[in-house]
């Protein structure tokens, strides 16, 4: 087929770009809502465990990278890729809702109870079963919509960025209205079939407007009923009738009574019997009656004072622990701290004053508030203050149990002040993993506190104070101290305290901490939030044992040493001269790596965001889509340079090494913005988004830089397919490894230190390439 009736086959008379143009948004809108309600449901179908996160938005990326390879292989053999792109938008459209459903339902289908561990393969079952057909799907998408905006073979330094750059546009706009506007206030399933609706009108659009090759009154009939019938669910009660519905099947078990959506997460309120539960993003945040759970989270810390009057609690408020802080005669005030709150209105709508019938008490005020930035801006002292929060599984929850925050609770109390905190044990062994984590509790308490004491059990209790000698573990001192006080107490009485505090469990618990050498948990480097992974892989598989473990002995010189290997065969690939193939390659491994480099800097920039000022938690939405608007400026400006003609692999050189350079900067920022003071908050709320637009503008300008190289070889869709999966394959890498091993093992400093390891490493292997490319006709070299 000739140039000419190549470009009359693609872009025939009366064919609307604008048509093309907002499918192309449409398409980024509707993947990234998709893949916000997925990872957001299996978030809480895995107990907010962020292992879950990683392995989700890996499995997505992967996913979305095998399908751009099939889309590549769709667009070579298609005649019609207008008609193609139209079905597959109301396709990723119609699959998303029946996918959140999967994800919702997901523990249900792979047969894992309510409250039970689930190991690395249901969760990778799971997780298949709801992520990848639409990921895929989503992913060939992109190959298909270069084709359609291609004008001609030679066309890639145009169609490549334009659809890139209107697809992270899309992705931006849905993810901020999403997360910022619609979460809290719309229920999930609406939003799906929202995203279904307006998927199916946009598919429809470029049937009636784009002007396929042949337009076809079964495809215009076909997509007009889809969008219709989407349209009225969307509008109709269905959407919150199947969204109760679905609640009431993944809650069956733990007795649902109610749910309720708010811009933190998914609340359910359950009841069995007499026992009353709230779970937050699948994670029990309240039980009554519980006394031992209640009395245990107070006492412990309340009996080591001689008289507290004034009480700081943290998390874990609804549970009773407020009445057992007010059993304390000589208690005037307790402060308590909770960051949701529907949290608080969802339980006094489902149980009444069973929860929340404390808090009239005149003595008890409520914060809703981030715990760390209510500590933080703290102007009053207390005599006690006790962490009630959940064990540091989720790097959310490992900043309660840094060395930052531990000194910030110091400040906030008054001399001879007691501080409690608490994480999950075992009541007679004490394996190795969690000595480990105890230890590293422990060390962390001990580099702030004067004085730390262990209670042994399950929980553990630490409790701490800034007066050496003022705490004891004498079980009859603080046995008189509740005869004393008149305590109302059932379970922490003489024979309880008697049992936890015997010499022989107190020394044994020591012995086995101090045998440890553990590592010191803090802000940017949470040590006890991949301990806890650890830990969990421990009890549910010992094969997710052993890969958990095995980056233990990850470091810097190993890194160096791993990516000295890799640049030795880049090097050796770009060697190669036979058709530029090697360049290629090489072209190919830096677009790969930089999708790592910056899904790596995204991971860190939300660490660093969510460890220093959780108070506008909610606000992550802002780095996400901080990050697609610098991969939409650079993916402009790359092909704005790419269609001129002023970028060939030299330019991909330079970005690349800039890249090597990029995560230094945000290592040196993350520790400045982490040392700011509380007032100097809307400073660092700056500073973090616009280090990862930068980030995002380089990775983005590279994209159509290599695309453009690459389809000197190839059509616009092949070249564009390649470059976009090995993108996304990168990126899945760097979820993977970035947020579940590098940053829990060698914190955020070393972590970045290895991206900048691997992107010099390609700059050394560009540079073969440089020198040793051939000269003809076929070479991709610019």
């Amino acid at each position: 087929m000739s140039r000419i009736s190549e470009d009359a086959r693609l872009n025939g008379p009366g064919r609307s770009p604008a048509a093309l143009h907002i499918a192309f948004l449409l398409t980024g809108c509707v993947t990234i809502t998709a893949q916000t309600l997925i990872l957001r449901e299996l978030m809480v179908t895995w107990q907010g465990n962020e292992i879950s996160f990683g392995v989700a938005l890996g499995f997505w990326l992967a996913a979305a990278g095998i399908g751009s390879a099939l889309g590549g292989g769709v667009a070579r053999r298609t005649r019609d890729p207008v008609r193609v792109l139209a079905w597959q938008l109301i396709a990723v459209g119609l699959l998303t809702p029946p996918a959140a459903a999967a994800a919702r339902l997901a523990r249900i289908i792979v047969g894992i109870p309510l409250g039970e561990l689930a190991g690395v393969g249901p969760l990778v079952a799971a997780t298949a079963l709801s992520v990848a057909p639409l990921a895929a799907l989503a992913g060939s998408t992109f190959a298909v919509a270069v084709a359609a905006a291609s004008r001609g073979r030679d066309d890639a330094g145009r169609a490549i960025p334009l659809v890139y750059v209107l697809e992270a546009t899309g992705a931006v706009v849905a993810g901020l209205t999403t997360s910022l506007v619609l979460f809290g206030r719309v229920a999930p399933v609406r939003i799906g079939i929202a995203a279904a609706a307006l998927a199916c009108v946009g598919g429809l659009s470029v049937l009636l407007l784009g002007r396929p090759v042949r337009r076809r009154r079964a495809d215009v009939v076909a997509a007009a009923g889809c969008a219709a019938i989407a349209l009225v669910i969307a509008a109709a009660p269905v959407g919150d009738r199947l969204e109760a519905r679905l609640a009431a099947i993944a809650w069956r078990e733990a007795g649902f009574v109610s749910e309720t959506h708010s811009r933190y997460g998914l609340i359910v309120a359950a009841e069995q019997g007499s026992q009353k539960s709230m779970f937050e993003n699948g994670v029990l945040v309240a039980s009554v009656p519980d006394r031992l759970a209640a009395e245990e989270a107070v006492h412990l810390s309340m009996l080591e004072h001689p008289g507290p009057v004034r009480v700081l609690l943290l998390g874990g408020t609804l549970g009773g622990a407020v009445t057992e802080i007010l059993k304390h005669p000589t208690v005037r005030r307790v402060d308590c701290v909770e960051l949701d709150p529907a949290l608080e209105g969802a339980a006094g709508r489902a149980f009444g004053d069973a929860m929340t019938g404390v808090f009239r008490d005149p003595r008890v005020s409520m914060h809703h508030s981030d715990a760390r930035f209510f500590v933080k801006r703290a102007r009053a002292t207390y005599d006690v203050v006790i962490v009630n929060m959940p064990d540091p599984t989720t790097a959310q929850a490992n900043r309660f149990y840094t060395t930052e925050f531990m000194g910030e609770v110091a400040s906030v109390l008054a001399h001879g002040g007691v501080a409690g905190f608490a994480v999950s044990s075992a009541e007679e062994y004490v394996g190795p993993e969690l000595a480990m984590l105890i230890a590293c509790v422990r060390r962390s308490l001990g580099g702030v506190f004067a004085h730390v004491l262990l209670v042994p059990g399950d929980p553990c209790h630490f409790v701490a104070s800034d007066t050496r000698g003022f705490l004891t573990l004498d079980a009859g001192t603080l046995s008189a101290r509740i005869a004393a006080r008149r305590l109302d107490v059932v379970h922490v009485r003489e024979y309880y305290l008697a049992d936890r505090l015997n010499r022989d469990r107190v020394a044994y618990l020591e012995e086995q901490v101090a045998a440890v050498d553990a590592p010191l948990n803090s802000d940017l480097s949470p040590a006890c939030y991949y301990l806890s992974l650890v830990l969990w892989s421990q009890r549910v598989s010992s094969g997710s044992k052993v890969l958990l473990a095995a980056p233990r002995v990850l470091t810097v010189p190993h890194a160096a040493v791993l990516t000295a290997a890799v640049a030795a065969a880049l090097a050796a690939v770009a060697a190669r001269r036979r058709s530029g193939r090697g360049t290629r390659a090489v072209l190919l491994a830096a677009v790969a790596v930089a999708g790592l480099t910056e899904m790596g800097i995204e991971i860190a920039a939300l660490l660093v965001f969510q460890s220093v000022y959780g108070l506008v938690y909610h606000l992550v939405a802002v780095i996400t889509g901080a990050f697609m608007g610098g991969l939409a400026l650079g993916g402009w400006l790359g092909g704005r340079a790419a269609r001129r003609g002023r970028a060939g692999v030299g330019s991909v050189l330079g970005i690349t090494t800039a890249l090597a350079a990029a995560p230094q900067a945000v290592a040196w920022a993350a520790g400045w913005v982490a040392s700011l003071p509380p007032e100097s908050a809307p400073l660092g709320v700056t500073i973090v988004p616009l280090l990862v637009v930068g980030s995002g503008l380089l990775a983005g300008a590279l994209f159509p830089i290599v695309g453009r190289l690459l389809s000197r070889s190839e059509g616009a869709a092949q070249s564009g397919a390649r470059a976009y999966g090995a993108d996304l394959i990168g990126a899945a890498a760097g979820a993977l490894v970035s947020g579940v091993a590098l940053i829990p093992v060698m914190g955020l400093s070393g972590t970045m230190l290895v991206l900048t390891f691997l992107n010099l490493a390609v700059a050394a292997a560009i540079t073969v390439a440089l020198v040793s490319r051939a000269p003809g006709p076929r070479t991709v070299v610019g």
